[in-house]
């Protein structure tokens, strides 16, 4: 679909005018007005470009005119390998991961000073939304553990 900026620039200079007169009936000063006007023409220009550049990759011909399949994007056939990805490649999480995103410094090193069956045990409460009852049957303890570990969890939390 072709983007056709003479007929567009003039369909906003024609609402820009509607805009200015109710404006200034208003009671706007120009110097607002025309700030108003550079600002609106800014964000008309980009979202020009951005629509010829989104047209450009939707294009449905190849070079010479040839005709793709319909529904298929000539620059993802003709590059497949550059615009795909698959996830690992972006990002690779493991279990415990979550422990680098928090958001205080101290809840992080507390989380990072816990061992790896208390650091399950929270991954399975928060992470996965187990209760206690599940996360026990998950790790082959008994609710009594999984509720004393909480606790000292608790408590090295707050010495610490």
């Amino acid at each position: 679909m072709a983007y056709f900026y003479a007929s567009e620039r003039k369909k906003f200079e024609v609402e820009f005018e509607k805009f200015r007169a109710e404006s200034e009936a208003a009671g706007m000063d120009e110097e607002s007005i025309q700030e108003m006007y550079i600002f609106d023409k800014a964000q008309f220009n980009r979202d020009r470009a951005y629509i010829t550049r989104r047209n450009a990759l939707h294009e449905s011909y190849g070079p010479n005119d040839d005709v793709v399949e319909e529904g298929r994007l000539y620059l993802a056939r003709k590059f497949p390998n550059q615009l795909t990805s698959s996830i690992p490649d972006i990002c690779e999480w493991g279990r415990h991961d979550w422990v680098e995103d928090l958001d205080s410094l101290e809840l992080t090193r507390w989380a990072k000073s816990l061992s790896q069956s208390e650091l399950e045990v929270v991954s399975y409460l928060v992470v996965d939304g187990m209760n206690k009852a599940d996360v026990a049957r998950e790790m082959n303890l008994s609710r009594a553990a999984i509720t004393k570990k909480i606790a000292r969890m608790k408590g090295s939390f707050s010495e610490g």
